[in-house]
């Protein structure tokens, strides 16, 4: 005996009415939008898309007239916790921008990528066996790889150790254990 089909269920259609009022603040000019419901609800996932697909996905929004996506770090953030530690005015984070400003002038004098500069600085430690690159798209492993190949000059390294004195700290925040090998330049260098 053959059973009768079962109808297929539909989800009964959402109304304003089931939709709680948004906070103001929240509240955009597509205020019924499906979007606007799910941010009344609070924070709903974490994105693993591109930054530039993000950034497409708003331009299209708004020539579409929609709700752009909101990105909210949560308040129980790190830079929330700690917010001194990333104030770029503090004298040791100003210390740190203007040493990466000075690794990067000094990479693309000797032709290189401040990634590849700073992969290849890391293996000219006697005491690295590999470095972790730490790409997160092909674009950025095809950029890392080469850069074991990569010799630096004992003038490049040394003006990275005026740049950047080794087993100093720029910042306070950030003194830890200093091990031995950072205070005898002939254990850091393989360049002869």
């Amino acid at each position: 005996m053959k059973r009768p089909p079962v109808p297929a269920r539909r989800p009964a259609p959402l109304r304003r009415s089931d939709i709680p009022a948004a906070a103001p603040a929240r509240r955009a000019s597509g205020a019924g939008s499906v979007l606007s419901a799910i941010l009344d609800h609070g924070p709903v996932a974490r994105s693993t898309f591109e930054p530039s697909a993000i950034v497409e996905g708003q331009w299209t929004a708004e020539r579409r007239g929609r709700e752009r996506v909101v990105a909210e770090q949560p308040a129980s953030s790190r830079a929330e916790r700690q917010a001194a530690r990333f104030d770029i005015t503090a004298p040791g984070n100003a210390a740190k921008l203007a040493a990466a400003d000075g690794l990067a002038v000094l990479a693309e004098e000797a032709g290189l990528t401040l990634v590849r500069l700073a992969l290849a600085f890391v293996l000219e430690h006697l005491a690295v066996t590999s470095a972790i690159i730490g790409p997160h798209t092909f674009a950025q492993l095809e950029r890392r790889l080469g850069a074991d190949k990569v010799r630096l000059s004992r003038d490049v390294l040394d003006r990275i150790d005026e740049i950047v004195p080794p087993g100093v700290n720029l910042s306070a925040r950030d003194a830890g254990y200093t091990p031995a090998v950072l205070t005898d330049a002939s254990l850091r260098r393989r360049s002869a």
